[in-house]
């Protein structure tokens, strides 16, 4: 009996993840370039990209940050859900991407969904942390995890548009002018 109702309640879990996650990636599919450019909102790029090499390359030489000054890098509640955000813009605009990228490199999209899965995995243990107490002690660790699955998102953002030989503005994360108005359409 206990065993069937843990079963129904992983399956529960597992269909309202799988849909929320179908969902996600459709949210902005209808909008234009410009409308998901529009929706991009300004993160401390900076400090995030610190979070992220530090994540990627720990050294012994360089004192660990504070739980405030990781909290403070990524631009506190408010920096984390302009992240949140914005990955799911990212997201749209990979899979817009994916009708001029080749069948070889599509793989990069599907990296960029993984990545998306590992900042939500990030978040969750990051709300868990600073709300219930649970795993408080890890919060900087789910801040840096948060912070490098954004920007592998935003690296292979830009990869997929290169092989499609489309340049990004790296200060808005946008196409250049001179590609903006032949894509406008698309």
């Amino acid at each position: 009996m206990i065993l069937s109702i843990v079963f129904s309640a992983f399956a529960v879990f597992l269909i309202v993840g799988l849909y929320r996650t179908y969902m996600k990636g459709r949210r902005y599919t209808l909008d234009s370039w410009t409308e998901l450019c529009a929706r991009l909102l300004p993160v401390d790029q900076y400090g995030i990209n610190a979070l992220s090499e530090e994540y990627l390359q720990p050294s012994t030489s360089r004192p660990a940050r504070t739980e405030d000054e990781v909290w403070a890098l990524v631009g506190g509640a408010d920096g984390v859900k302009t992240m949140q955000q914005n990955a799911g813009v990212l997201l749209a605009m990979a899979s817009r991407a994916l009708q001029w990228t080749p069948p070889e490199r599509q793989f990069i999209f599907e990296q960029m969904q993984r990545d998306s899965i590992a900042f939500e995995r990030a978040l969750i243990g990051l709300a868990l942390g600073r709300t219930s107490g649970y795993g408080r002690d890890r919060v900087s660790v789910y801040v840096h995890e948060a912070a490098n699955s954004y920007c592998l998102m935003r690296k292979r953002l830009f990869a997929l548009y290169e092989t499609c030989h489309i340049r990004f503005n790296p200060e808005t994360g946008c196409l250049d002018q001179d590609h903006q108005a032949s894509y406008q359409s698309v």
